[in-house]
């Protein structure tokens, strides 16, 4: 039994104890201190009730010990039923994903022999280096990442070319790359 069930129980005995108080009023059938003679009037749209106080005090006090109950059987009643949602198919969590590409330089010649590199930017651990082939294209298959958690940074790097580097989600994905040229340095 948790604390909302045993916090429920004690509103409810209470609940009781307030009726049971009220009831004793009623039975006796004495006005109480304080409570006139002016009638009281519950109103709820076109409900309208008009009672005197320990009347009102008994109604307040059923309400008071019948909620916490049913608010813990609708509780107790959702808790026990299965959700109903469709399944959806499981992913799994390791996968190979395919990179492909074609690097080229400014001018937009394909560019033989740029080095790609894929590094998974989570661990830091480098998961593959291809070179590009006489057309500058590349293939990268990339094994065990996660499709959930995994990003993949992928460098594409020739000698005396500016570096290029794009940030992957774990998916399959071609990649239009393009090397510019370094500016010499005196």
């Amino acid at each position: 039994m948790g604390p909302q069930e045993i916090l429920s129980y004690i509103v409810t005995v209470l609940g009781i104890a307030l009726c049971a108080f009220s009831a004793a009023f009623m039975l006796r059938g004495k006005a109480i201190p304080g409570s006139g003679s002016s009638p009281q009037v519950i109103k709820y749209k076109d409900f309208e009730v008009r009672t005197n106080a320990i009347i009102m005090l008994m109604i307040v006090s059923v309400a008071v010990s019948v909620m916490p109950l049913g608010l813990q059987a609708y509780v107790d009643l959702h808790r026990k039923l299965p959700p109903v949602v469709a399944a959806a198919p499981a992913i799994p969590e390791k996968t190979t994903i395919f990179v492909d590409g074609h690097v080229a330089d400014e001018s937009g010649a394909d560019m033989e022999q740029a080095i790609v590199t894929a590094t998974n930017t989570d661990t830091q651990s480098q998961l593959k280096e291809v070179q590009t082939d006489q057309s500058g294209a590349f293939d990268l298959p990339l094994k065990d990442v996660s499709r959930t958690r995994d990003r993949i940074k992928l460098v594409v790097r020739k000698e005396g070319y500016k570096p290029q580097t794009f940030i992957l989600r774990a998916e399959s994905v071609t990649i239009p790359a393009v090397l510019v040229k370094r500016e010499k340095q005196p």
